[in-house]
Parts: structure tokens; C-alpha cells; sequence
């Protein structure tokens, strides 16, 4: 079975709005690791991936969430980020 990693960090985010990020990732099944308001994430598969970034959009709350499936698959989403900033970090880890 893949194994996907992925860091995801929250922004400007509460208590409580971590505490949602906790149960979309139980939810999904997914093993992680928390450090303040980031998350190192494995997921197990594309469509868990997938699940797991739906739960998170659907938290309507500021977040970017970096997947390494490899360097043909890997991508930078967000969440409520200006799309500029979004692109210029994508432009520094893919091209």
C-alpha cells in the first residue's frame, strides 16, 4: 500500500478550529503527528488524500497543505490564502 506524506499548517486558527483539524483526520483514518498549529500526515492513498482536504476546505478556515506523492504528484493547496502568495511558493518547490 502508498504511503503519502503531507504537512498541513493552519493560520490565524483557535482551539477549537485544531480540534475540528483532529477529528477531520481521525475521521479519514490517517496517522499524524502535531506540532503547534502544523501537521505531518500520512495518508494512505490518493481518494484518502482527497478526503482529508475536502474535511479541511469544508472547515472554511485558513490552511496550506503540502502532498508529496513524488515529483510528478506533489502539490501545494490553500485554503482562504491570497492565490499570489500560493503560486509563488508553488513556483519555489516545483519549478
Amino acid at each position: 500500500m502508498a504511503r503519502y506524506g503531507n504537512i498541513l499548517s493552519l493560520y490565524n486558527s483557535s482551539g477549537a478550529d485544531v480540534n475540528n483539524v483532529i477529528s477531520v483526520l481521525q475521521t479519514n483514518q490517517v496517522i499524524h503527528q502535531q506540532v503547534e498549529q502544523t501537521f505531518f500526515i500520512e495518508t494512505t492513498s490518493k481518494d484518502n488524500t482527497k478526503a482529508v482536504v475536502k474535511g479541511l476546505t469544508d472547515l472554511n478556515i485558513p490552511f496550506t497543505f503540502f502532498h508529496d506523492g513524488n515529483p510528478n504528484r506533489s502539490y501545494l493547496f490553500s485554503n482562504n490564502m491570497d492565490p499570489e502568495v500560493i503560486a509563488m511558493i508553488n513556483k519555489i518547490l516545483f519549478e
